[in-house]
């Protein structure tokens, strides 16, 4: 009687540790899903123009980040109804367009540029 008892402690104490370590694993999953809500752009910095490469997919943004040079600042943000790779600190319109022209000629996306006036945006596709 008293090794009943022991087994079903025993397997009431399993039951409750597998509750607990699913319902954890099921909070944490939704913790996961609320932390990939991805933020607004923020605009520019006066003087600075943008790259906004569009970039929907971690594929196409490790796309992005392999084309950069290693020590590139980058941010995953919405523009639009687009998510986009932002890439911020171009002080001369001509590199801005230059990076722009290579990740829509070579790398294969299409990228916009954006100068801190909101209203200089360019498709480099067109």
């Amino acid at each position: 009687m008293k090794s009943e008892k022991l087994h079903l402690y025993r397997g009431s104490h399993y039951a409750y540790l597998a509750f607990l370590l699913t319902f954890l694993g099921l909070t944490n999953g939704v913790s996961s899903v609320v932390a990939q809500v991805t933020p607004d752009c923020q605009p520019p910095k006066v003087s600075e123009y943008l790259l906004l490469v569009v970039s929907p997919t971690p594929e196409t943004q490790d796309q992005v980040r392999r084309a950069l040079l290693p020590h590139t600042s980058t941010t995953i943000c919405k523009y639009l109804k687009d998510t986009v790779t932002r890439i911020g600190g171009f002080t001369q319109i001509e590199a801005a367009n230059a990076c722009a022209r290579y990740f829509n000629d070579t790398v294969g996306l299409s990228a916009l540029r954006r100068s801190s006036t909101g209203t200089n945006i360019w498709n480099a596709s067109l």
